[in-house]
C-alpha cells in the first residue's frame, strides 16, 4: 500500500520514511485496514474474500459456485457471482460476514 500524497506529507514531516510500513502514520492506517479487512462487501472481488479467510468457501460452495480456482469465477464481485447463481447476495454477505465476526471472537 502506498499513501500517495500522504506519503509526499510524512515526508515533509521530517520522518525520512513516507511509505508504508515505516511511519508511525502509516502503520495506523494499516492496522486499521486490517480490522476493516474482515468486513466482506459485494463488490469485493471472490479472490479477495478468499484471501481475507480461506473458510469462506464454503459460503460460495453452498450457492453452487464450486470451481473458484477457475479465472473467470476468482475475478467476478460477490455481486456478479450472486447474480449468476441466483442468489440473494445481501443474504450471502450476511452470512460470510456473521461467520467471519464469531470465528474472531473465538
Amino acid at each position: 500500500m502506498h499513501l500517495g500524497e500522504n506519503c509526499d506529507k510524512i515526508k515533509k514531516k521530517g520522518t525520512g520514511k513516507g511509505c508504508f510500513p515505516h511511519s508511525p502514520i502509516d502503520l495506523k492506517i494499516r492496522k486499521d485496514t486490517n480490522i476493516m479487512a474482515k468486513m466482506i462487501t459485494k463488490d469485493m472481488i471472490i479472490t479477495d474474500v478468499l484471501q481475507v479467510d480461506i473458510e469462506t468457501a464454503q459460503f460460495f460452495f453452498e450457492i453452487g459456485m464450486h470451481c473458484l480456482g477457475c479465472p473467470s469465477a476468482r475475478g467476478e464481485t460477490v455481486e456478479q457471482a450472486c447474480m449468476v447463481h441466483g442468489v440473494d447476495c445481501d443474504e450471502l454477505i450476511n452470512k460470510i460476514n456473521t461467520f467471519l465476526a464469531e470465528k474472531e471472537q473465538a
